[in-house]
């Protein structure tokens, strides 16, 4: 279980201030099947974490559980570093020499790029983020290659979004992709937190022949802003060994091919 949350019913509370925006702690005792003081406790937990405000007698959704924006790409490389390092070493094995990656920005997607320059050779790499190119061809003996898409370059993440990033994808075709993903509600795709985002993972998707959606199980259940994509034409996920039984058989019959890390 991850350490974000003490248990799944925390995640189903978030879920519900998604739809409602502020909710009272009577009314998720009732929906859960739990006693107010249990619901009372799950929010302090939650407002701890940043994820909403108390108000009296329930709470409201804070702005930053959908738009994890705010926060930059060295803030978030900072938080689940092993949940992130064991991915990035489990996705050696499904990447050969000489493959075309699409990869698009994001902290895990940046422990995959460093595990990748250091293992393989000869990789064209097609990405959003400067950070990570940056790291396939850091060392003047490098073999990777990268090219970086333009487009609208944001702050927070480091990205190239926008219609001209969008176009330039469009010119490449790829080997495979890999795609980090904000949030994962199992019933219904994969989600991140922006817009733009969303739409450079959808194309990404579109352009490569097999495609690897990466996320640590802490982003199961959590609600993100955008879909990008269902669970159609995702060829393999890798997420973490501690993930839930419950959610990793319900992904079972989603996606064909699992890899715990």
């Amino acid at each position: 279980m991850s350490e974000k949350y003490a248990n799944p019913r925390q995640k189903e509370i978030l879920k519900l201030l998604l739809t409602n925006n502020n909710i009272q702690v009577a009314e998720l005792a009732d929906k859960l099947n739990v006693t107010q003081a249990t619901i009372r406790r799950d929010l302090t937990k939650l407002e701890s974490l940043g994820k909403l405000y108390r108000t009296h007698g329930g709470a409201i959704l804070k702005e930053q559980t959908v738009s994890w924006l705010s926060t930059t790409l060295e803030e978030r490389m900072k938080s689940d570093v092993k949940e992130k390092e064991d991915i990035a070493k489990s996705i050696l094995p499904y990447i050969e020499d000489s493959e075309t990656i699409m990869m698009d920005g994001g902290s895990t997607n940046m422990a995959i790029a460093k595990e990748l320059a250091r293992h393989k050779q000869n990789l064209l790499i097609i990405t959003n983020c400067q950070a990570i190119g940056d790291v396939f061809i850091k060392d003047e003996d490098s073999t990777n290659n990268v090219y970086i898409i333009g487009g609208e370059l944001l702050y927070g993440t480091q990205n190239t979004v926008g219609p001209i990033a969008e176009r330039n994808l469009d010119l490449f075709k790829a080997d495979k992709s890999i795609i980090s993903i904000t949030g994962v509600l199992i019933d219904e795709g994969l989600f991140t937190a922006s817009p733009q985002e969303s739409e450079i993972k959808r194309l990404m998707i579109k352009n490569s022949k097999t495609n690897i959606i990466v996320f640590g199980v802490s982003k199961i259940g959590v609600p993100a802003l955008s879909k990008c994509n269902n669970f159609e034409n995702i060829d393999l996920i890798i997420t973490n060994k501690d993930i839930e039984l419950e959610h990793l058989n319900k992904l079972k019959t989603k996606v064909n091919k699992i890899k715990l890390a």
